[in-house]
């Protein structure tokens, strides 16, 4: 009987967090407050409204490009140059 009333409410809190993880689900101010650095337009719900031009040049990085560039420089201290 627990367990079943477990799993339940596993399944439960699965689905409601799940909803909330949907697009559309900010609203403006909470966007806006996620991008203050963000100095341009800005559609009605409050996404950036990012250029043409800079939507044209992401379509030909690659993932792997992309990757790299939240990996920090061969010149700041990580895991591998700290011996671990």
């Amino acid at each position: 009987m627990f367990s079943s009333r477990l799993n339940f409410a596993t399944a439960l809190l699965s689905v409601a967090t799940a909803a909330f993880a949907q697009p559309g689900v900010l609203t403006r101010e909470l966007l806006i407050r996620y991008t203050p650095d963000w100095k341009g337009e800005r559609f009605p719900d409050g996404r950036p409204k990012v250029p043409d031009g800079i939507l044209q040049r992401m379509k030909s990085v690659t993932w792997r490009r992309r990757g790299r560039s939240c990996v920090p420089p061969a010149s700041t201290t990580s895991t591998r140059t700290a011996g671990w």
